[in-house]
This record gives structure tokens, C-alpha cells and sequence, in this order.
């Protein structure tokens, strides 16, 4: 009998990991429903994925009807609907595997609006590294319940650059940027939604480093503005872009928009990141994307402690700065646009979680409730 697998994701992150592991389980003779929240339509539409986009009107049960296994990605919504399908499959003594793309905010992903960081977990985790591991266990997760697979994103993004390369980028250029004078470098800044976990980690604080003009106290407006005031004294001027994140609001960035050389919004990122002469963000997902595809990029974060917030800041992979002085320094130096990030980020983490899968499913008449939630 063939078994099937609900693959479901709230966020781009979670859509990101879900992605690539849909060809890979119907290769192994699993059935596969790949479904995203309404809200993610133009996200995996730019993407690529082959998801189906979720009828508001579905329930967790009519959508878990004769599946055999979940995998959830985690999602920023604290009344996401992934958090009802993992809570009506426990009811169903239904196998679920929760799937983590990055280690911040570990406390609050399966939270949900309880006092309880556990409270929605589901019956295993896949994650995407040591760090993120160490987390949960330290919440309470035990160990045989996590299998550390890398990000199968990862993957997919080492392919697609050896796709780009065969581009021409004068060509893309022209395609992405076509208001972008040709004699003037394009810098794209990757932006950041409103943490809707832990909303304050977006604003202003007095750990900040970088206080930007005043004009606003939102961090990557903050940031965003040290960004144009170091690109104002280079020549030939950059011609600054901003690429919003799916859940940007540009009236975040209001005081600065006319200094922008453009927005960038919808379109494949990737193709965007191939494009531009430079690459800046903070702590997104697609800055590490950036690495993967060895363009020039670096991070700007507002305060210190905000390495902990993206691998590859703390492998020691992107280069950062944290004040106005490391900023120019990055930008005197070089950023980084080749580095061997394979040892570091491993291959092969689609097969990490098919082996989770087919290890879940060797387990599933085991009890998997017995966290204290």
C-alpha cells in the first residue's frame, strides 16, 4: 500500500526546507500533498515549488484524511495553521515531523500563544544543524527525537547556481535592474519583516551599535540607512535596491524610499542576487542563499548579538559589521564572494530527512506523546 505524506508550510522558510524533499519522497515510493498557507501563493509561485495553496476553508482533519505522515515547516504566526494539524495528528496517533530551518527563536516555534515552548511540537524534529539541536534539548526535546539533516534548501541552491552560470548577467542585468544606470554598481539590500515571534527584536534598543539618522527606530530601516549614507561617499555612486521580504511593509522604509534606486519585489530572489554587483542584509535566509550561489555579499546587524541569528555569521562564513567603521571597512576590504562553505554547510540533507522519514515510519506504533507539553 502506498503511504502518503502531508507536507505543509505557513512560511517561506518552512516552504524553502519543504520544498526539495517532494520529488525525493515520491522517489522512494511515497505519495506526496505539498501545501502552503494562502499567504505564501506569490512567494512559491516565484520560487518555482510545486505547492498547492491551502482553501481557508480546510480543516486540519479533512486535510490529514488518510495520510500516513506530516511534516510541518515552523512559521513566525503564533496561531499558525500548522500548529492545529500537529495538535489534530497527535489526536490521530499520526506520526508528524516538525522541520527547522534556523536555530533563532527555538524557545517560540511551538509555542504557539501557551507559556509552554513545547506546546505543539511535534513527534520528531529534523534540524539543520548541531546549534539548533543543543536547543531543543536544552528545552526539553530528548535527543532521539532530533536528527540533525542540514537544510535540503541548501541543496537546491548549489544546483540553481550551476544553472545561473550559464546566464548571461549583462543580459539579467538589464532583465531585473532595467532602471539601473550602467555605469553605477547595483547594491541589493535583502530586507526583513516585523519578527512577529518576538516583535521588540525588530526595533531599536540600547544594545544597538548603529543608530542610523533617527529617522526611525526599525531595524532594517536603521540599517538601511547606514547602508546609503556609506554608499554616498563612493564613486561611481551604487545604485541602492531594495528587496522586500514576503512579509515587508514598505511603509516601513518610508523615510528613506526616495533615496532608493528602485524596489525590487516578486520575481525569482535568486535571479536578483545573481544580478546585483553586491549583496547586503542582516540575518535573512536568503543572504546565506547568497553565499550559496558565491556572490559578493555581507551583513549589517544593529547590535552583536545578532550572529547567533544566521549560520553562516556564526560559522564565520559572511563577513559583518556592526558599527558605521566596520562598515567602511567591509567596504574598503572586499566582501566575500567564494567561500567553500561545503564542509560547513554539508551536501546531502534531503537524504538526512528521507532517512528520518523512513525511520519515523519503522517507530510509528511507539507512543510519541510522552514530552511534557
Amino acid at each position: 500500500m502506498t503511504r502518503i505524506a502531508i507536507l505543509y508550510a505557513d512560511d517561506p522558510g518552512g516552504a524553502n526546507y519543504l520544498a526539495p524533499l517532494t520529488s525525493a519522497l515520491s522517489d522512494i515510493g511515497i505519495r506526496v500533498r505539498f501545501m502552503v498557507a494562502p499567504e505564501l501563493k506569490a512567494s512559491v509561485h516565484d520560487r518555482g515549488f510545486a505547492a498547492e495553496v491551502r482553501n481557508p476553508d480546510d480543516t486540519p482533519e479533512t486535510l490529514l484524511a488518510g495520510a500516513d505522515i506530516l511534516l510541518v515547516g515552523t512559521s513566525e504566526d503564533r496561531d499558525c495553521f500548522a500548529h492545529q494539524l500537529t495538535d489534530v495528528a497527535r489526536r490521530l496517533d499520526l506520526p508528524s515531523i516538525g522541520l527547522v530551518d534556523m536555530t533563532v527563536n527555538a524557545a517560540c516555534r511551538f509555542r504557539g500563544r501557551t507559556d509552554s515552548p513545547l506546546r505543539f511540537l511535534p513527534s520528531w524534529l529534523a534540524v539543520p544543524d548541531a546549534t539548533c539541536r543543543d536547543a531543543y534539548v536544552a528545552l526539553g526535546v530528548p535527543s532521539d527525537r532530533i536528527a540533525v539533516c542540514g537544510h535540503p534548501h541548501y541543496d537546491a541552491v548549489r544546483a540553481r547556481r550551476k544553472s545561473l552560470l550559464g546566464q548571461d548577467r549583462d543580459a539579467l542585468r538589464q532583465k531585473i535592474f532595467p532602471d539601473a544606470p550602467p555605469a553605477r554598481p547595483i547594491w541589493l539590500f535583502l530586507a526583513e519583516g516585523v519578527d512577529r515571534l518576538n516583535p521588540h527584536l525588530s526595533y531599536r534598543s540600547a544594545e544597538y551599535t548603529l543608530n542610523g539618522r533617527g529617522d526611525s527606530d526599525f531595524r532594517a530601516c536603521i540599517v538601511l540607512e547606514e547602508l546609503l549614507d556609506a554608499a554616498a561617499n563612493i564613486a561611481p555612486r551604487p545604485w541602492v535596491v531594495l528587496r522586500p521580504h514576503p512579509k515587508s511593509d514598505l511603509a516601513d522604509f518610508a523615510p528613506i524610499e526616495m533615496e532608493l534606486g528602485g524596489v525590487n519585489r516578486g520575481g525569482d530572489p535568486l535571479e536578483a542576487v545573481w544580478a546585483a554587483d553586491l549583496v547586503i542584509g542582516m540575518t535573512t535566509m536568503l543572504l546565506l542563499e547568497t553565499l550559496l550561489l558565491h556572490r559578493p555579499h555581507f551583513s549589517i546587524i544593529p547590535r552583536p548579538m545578532e550572529t547567533a541569528w544566521l549560520p553562516t555569521l556564526v560559522l564565520g562564513l559572511t563577513p559583518f559589521a556592526t558599527t558605521c567603521d566596520g562598515i567602511k571597512r567591509l567596504l574598503a576590504t572586499g566582501a566575500n564572494d567564494s567561500a567553500d562553505v561545503d564542509i560547513a554547510l554539508p551536501t546531502g540533507a534531503t537524504k538526512r530527512v528521507l532517512q528520518l522519514v523512513i525511520r519515523v515510519f519503522d517507530n510509528q506504533k511507539e507512543h510519541h506523546d510522552e514530552f511534557v507539553r
